[in-house]
């Protein structure tokens, strides 16, 4: 029987709660969840109120397709993904209201509704937009650019993952993955993990 929002946040409440929501939540999720287990950092996952929850991680991941349960995870960073009906834009807004101070807001830079939404100030809570991590396409081949111009051949590829890499490269430097543990984890996944 899947958890409420309320157990979840019960027994996850010396973790760092991490809520990503959106329509590709799961594909982004899924991406930090293959870096962080390339990188043998412990962690717990939910996924619509089923997952693991062993305590052992300090940060949880959760994702939940039912935007009313969103508020009730009583998160310390949402990460949103787009493109959102605009009928979902106040139930995100309140959902960004609450988060607590300290709290992070990631939200995609070339997504208006969602960057009007995320930019929004709210007190002692940092926004942060992501893009497209910077890379090169060659025949059908991307490669990752890091800042000190190495470079990470990987096997995904599409502008919305290149989006969404950027997302979770924001949100996994906030919990200490470094950029080249990113990279390096990025570069380890293969599609046919089916996770990505």
């Amino acid at each position: 029987m899947p958890l409420s929002p309320q157990q979840v946040y019960e027994q996850c409440t010396d973790c760092q709660r991490i809520l990503v929501t959106g329509p590709a939540r799961d594909q982004l999720v899924n991406i930090m969840i293959e870096v962080l287990m390339f990188n043998q950092r412990k962690f717990n996952s939910v996924n619509d109120g089923e997952g693991v929850l062993n305590g052992e991680g300090p940060v949880v991941i959760i994702r939940d397709k039912k935007t009313s349960h969103l508020p009730g995870y009583q998160h310390h960073i949402v990460l949103l993904t787009g493109p959102i009906e605009s009928a979902e834009a106040s139930v995100l807004e309140f959902l960004m209201n609450a988060t607590p101070k300290g709290g992070i807001v990631l939200y995609p830079e070339g997504d208006t509704l969602l960057k009007s939404l995320g930019s929004k100030e709210r007190t002692d809570v940092q926004a942060i937009a992501y893009k497209k991590v910077p890379h090169e396409e060659d025949g059908g081949k991307v490669t990752l650019v890091t800042s000190t111009n190495e470079k990470f051949p990987i096997q995904l590829a599409g502008a919305q993952t290149l989006e969404l890499l950027g997302g979770a490269k924001e949100l996994l430097k906030k919990i200490g993955i470094s950029s080249g543990q990113f990279y390096r984890g990025v570069a380890s996944i293969r599609p046919s993990t089916n996770r990505v």
